[in-house]
């Protein structure tokens, strides 16, 4: 099925800019892996599986990082940080609130 793939390949691609992001602003604030997984209350295993592979985690464990550094849970999702290829849907584009 094509469209699951699709679908697949975009939610890694979601979880890896998290994982960017996250270390984007762990290093940002000198922080070991270590040091924000203390901060986070989470195994440094976590904090460097997710910066590398985009490992897929809980809300738990997004708000635990964004308190560890300091940010709000939803700028760890924010997608305008890190362009995502645009929906292919031309309807999609009018949908989008713009500020």
């Amino acid at each position: 099925m094509a469209g699951s793939n699709d679908q697949d390949q975009l939610n890694d691609l979601r979880r890896r800019s998290v994982g960017a992001r996250v270390k984007m602003l762990r290093v940002s604030q000198n922080l070991t892996q270590q040091q924000l997984a203390d901060l986070a209350g989470l195994p440094r295993s976590a904090i460097s599986s997710l910066e590398a592979t985009g490992r897929n985690i809980t809300l738990d464990t997004l708000y635990g990082i964004a308190d560890g550094l300091g940010v709000h849970a939803a700028s760890l999702l924010d997608d305008r940080l890190f362009r995502l290829p645009r929906h292919p849907d031309p309807d999609a584009e009018r949908s989008t609130v713009r500020r």
